[in-house]
């Protein structure tokens, strides 16, 4: 006898019905008990800006031109001139909210604003939006009875004016009272419809000059046969009374009274990006963790208010988001915002109205992508050319798509992504995959030799296709592309998806020593992106397949590759294990990108455990061997190693006291970055370089190149590389004399390298900070900071970070306690040995 909903469905209807909450229920079904709620009532609401009113709205922004134009037709309907005012705009794009927030502003003071609203099961009731404005206007409440009711009308009516009075049946039989009149029951249909017309039109009327009113018809796109009869023999008695009438409706709804004097449309867009990122800051706060949060929401919403709200609220319920309204923070990293379910309702019942044929061409319209080729379109459609024209026009005139290419070809696209993704997945999957076969062969009929854009597409489809040895390749090619222009985090998806359809093909040693390959060069693009436990699961699947294969070659990749994890996490002792080890068998293997390799990763182990002479020895192998071979070769590593080797190199030079010649490595490691033109390798050039020049003291050439660096690393999101960028641009600042903007780029630095993972220079940037306590005379947090530098220098077997931190916690003890001599005296015989 009860009706049940789970948490789903409540969220969904929440602020239309009352509920009971039972708390978690287990349902058959379900493995786990699932939060549901008992439906006890309904509110009086039937649209969804009432129900979210019930909530709470947030605050308004943005729409000062709109609202510059309501106010002008309110002047002069105050003057004795009646206008008329269509807001047009996309679902929940805040058509609702702005007549809210104008019908409440206090200019409306002495005005009497009624509301008459459609909704989308609301056309089988003839009138519906008129008797809403009646009920308002006699201020009939739900649970009045009939007596209640006529006693309204009536009193109303009379009070108003007496002559009137014939009109009393008709306002009864539309708020549903029996209505005992001899001459109502003689009419006929239309008698009656007409009657009804003249009886609204007159009361308005004759209201408004008593009092201004203000008229507003909401939904029109919903509108009943009746209403809109009415609204159209209303509108040419608007501009002879004190009457502003508004109205708003999406852009598929047709009307006559465009070409009329006292009509105003506006086209209500989605929030500028100024104002969706003033509305974020009021909902969400201003935490500096959210900051990447609002931008992918300003992108994927496309500024349209009500989708960024569901979106947040989504995100709360999830808890990706903690914390109150207005004082957010993130509690999760954000890959991608889950389309809420509140949205994809508004947007797939949009394109349910559609009629047949135009509904499937935009579903398979999206199936070839967000933006797409009319040819491609013809070559996979039901309909002919012509008839797709046609279609193509009506899907623009409502603002579905828009086209943004005449030449060489028609091209289109969805006007919202989010739009696009709802048709997408309207479409069963089976549907799905046929029309991706079906691109997939017309775009490689298209494409001779593919590149760059066009591989990204064919590997698209063909994997959506389940076409899975064409997807593998093509996949496998995009991601390498993507790497190559330092797109890692679109390399991974592609390498990723290259291993999935792996899986769907038969085991055998080619496909095993496939699965292999982009385990490792998924590894190269997973490291800049920082995620570090993703890098050490594919070594893991690399060396259990390396076993199997039995494949030396192979097996020696895992161990130097397995040397750069150790040394990015701060393992340094075991990376320089792994290097050797790597190190003791590449001269039998003869493998000229293994030795590059090899020398690369060994050279980094060997800097960060104090070895600078064999680092030196790694760095110039690399230096001297590519100066002829191929600088423009990368060897599965991040960067193009002959300049990174070079920079490298001059910072470990640097650490034997050897600038001149370390200078002379660094510039020409840079030049050839620049050259290169590649982020990743550019950004760690200027680091390497720069850090010469710190070890020299020289901090105004270090900051030159670091405020170069520092900006390019956030700019291409090179998120393994931006802490240590900005530790070391803190430090310069601080040796520079700018001693608390460099102390807090240091301390954040710090605190973004622990959060990372990527303890590579862990140690020395704690050196660092305890340096420039000093120079602040904070001994105390110097000594505590130093302290723990000297026993992550122990652990991880970091002599020169170890011998730095000694002579600096005797700096401590010099300038503290002057009891501490024999101390001081004996840390600084330890840093010299």
């Amino acid at each position: 006898g009860s009706i049940f909903l789970s948490d789903v469905t409540f969220h969904l209807a929440e602020g239309f019905i009352d509920v009971k909450d039972l708390g978690e229920v287990q349902v058959k079904g379900f493995e786990d008990p699932i939060d549901v709620y008992e439906l006890t009532g309904a509110y009086a609401s039937r649209r969804r800006f009432q129900a979210a009113a019930l909530r709470g709205l947030t605050t308004f922004v943005g729409r000062q031109d709109e609202f510059d134009v309501l106010e002008r037709a309110l002047a002069r309907v105050r003057q004795g001139h009646g206008h008329m005012v269509a807001v047009v705009g996309e679902a929940a794009v805040g058509k609702s909210r702005l007549f809210y927030e104008f019908t409440h502003i206090p200019r409306s003071a002495g005005w009497m604003v009624l509301e008459g609203g459609s909704s989308s099961f609301g056309k089988a009731t003839p009138f519906l939006p008129v008797i809403d404005l009646l009920k308002s206007y006699f201020n009939v409440e739900t649970a009045d009875d009939h007596r209640t009711v006529q006693e309204k009308v009536s009193g109303k009516i009379l009070t108003l004016d007496k002559s009137l009075t014939p009109f009393i049946p008709v306002f009864n039989g539309l708020l549903d009272v029996p209505v005992n009149d001899p001459q109502w029951e003689a009419m006929d249909a239309s008698e009656r419809r007409l009657k009804t017309l003249n009886a609204c039109k007159h009361l308005l009327v004759r209201e408004s000059q008593e009092t201004p009113l203000v008229l507003v018809f909401e939904d029109l796109h919903w509108i009943d046969s009746k209403t809109q009869a009415f609204l159209d023999s209303f509108v040419d008695t608007v501009p002879s009374a004190r009457i502003l009438l508004l109205v708003n409706y999406r852009p598929e709804y047709q009307h006559s009274w465009g070409g009329r004097p006292f009509y105003t449309q506006i086209y209500l867009e989605s929030l500028s990006d100024k104002s969706a990122v003033e509305l974020l800051d009021l909902v969400l706060g201003t935490n500096p963790s959210l900051s990447s949060l609002k931008r992918q929401l300003t992108e994927q919403t496309e500024g349209n208010p009500f989708f960024i709200e569901e979106s947040v609220r989504t995100l709360v319920e999830m808890e990706t988001l903690q914390g109150e309204p207005g004082n957010y923070y993130l509690a999760k990293v954000v890959d991608n915002i889950e389309i809420p379910a509140s949205v994809q309702a508004v947007l797939a019942a949009r394109i349910d109205r559609l009629p047949a044929k135009e509904k499937l061409t935009l579903q398979t319209s999206s199936v070839i992508g967000e933006t797409f080729l009319l040819s491609l379109l013809v070559g996979v459609s039901e309909q002919k050319e012509e008839e797709l024209h046609s279609i193509l026009d009506h899907l623009q005139a409502l603002e579905f798509l828009y086209e943004t290419a005449l030449f060489p070809e028609h091209e289109y696209t969805f006007k919202h992504g989010l739009t696009y993704q709802v048709a997408y997945n309207s479409l069963l999957r089976e549907r799905r995959r046929l029309l991706h076969s079906q691109i997939l062969e017309t775009l490689e009929a298209k494409y001779s030799a593919p590149g760059g854009e066009d591989v990204n597409r064919l590997a698209h489809h063909a994997f959506e296709g389940e076409l899975w040895s064409k997807a593998l390749e093509y996949l496998r090619a995009a991601g390498t592309n993507a790497a190559t222009r330092s797109a890692y985090s679109e390399a991974v998806i592609f390498f990723e998806r290259a291993l999935m359809a792996l899986r769907h093909l038969p085991e055998n040693r080619e496909m095993l020593s496939k699965a292999l390959d982009i385990q490792f060069e998924l590894r190269t693009s997973l490291f800049p992106l920082g995620k570090h436990e993703d890098v050490l699961k594919c070594l893991q699947r690399a060396g259990e397949l390396s076993e199997r294969l039995k494949d030396p070659l192979r097996q020696a990749w895992v161990s130097i590759y397995k040397c750069h994890y150790f040394w990015i996490v701060g393992q340094s002792r075991k990376a320089y294990e792994q290097g050797n080890s790597a190190d003791s068998v590449k001269t039998s293997l003869s493998n000229f990108s293994l030795n590059v390799t090899v020398d690369y990763y060994l050279g980094l182990a060997c800097l960060s455990v104090g070895e600078y002479t064999n680092a030196i020895d790694f760095f110039r192998n690399n230096v001297e061997s590519l100066e002829d071979e191929a600088p423009r070769e990368r060897y599965g590593v991040a960067g193009f190693p002959a300049a990174m080797s070079a920079t490298y190199m001059a910072w470990a030079l640097s650490e034997c006291g050897r600038f001149n010649e370390g200078l002379r490595y660094g510039q020409n490691g840079v030049l050839l970055a620049k050259e290169l033109n590649h982020a990743w390798t550019l950004v760690t050039a200027l680091w390497g370089l720069a850090s010469l020049y710190i070890n020299r003291r020289d901090a105004h050439a270090a900051i030159n190149l670091l405020e170069q660096a520092f900006p390019l690393s956030r700019e291409w999101n090179l998120e393994a590389l931006t802490p240590g960028i900005k530790g070391s641009l803190g430090f310069a600042y601080a040796i520079s004399g700018r001693l608390e903007e460099g102390l807090q780029m240091l301390k954040d630095a710090v605190k973004d390298i622990e959060v990372s993972g990527r303890l590579a220079f862990h140690t020395l940037f704690n050196v660092y900070l305890g340096e420039v306590l000093i120079k602040m005379s904070e001994f105390e947090a110097a000594e505590t900071i130093i302290d723990g530098a000297l026993k992550l220098a122990r652990e991880r077997g970091e002599k020169g970070f170890e011998a730095m931190a000694l002579h600096l916690m005797a700096e401590v003890f010099v300038h503290t306690s002057p009891a501490k001599k024999e101390c001081a005296e004996k840390l600084y015989s330890e840093s010299i040995e």
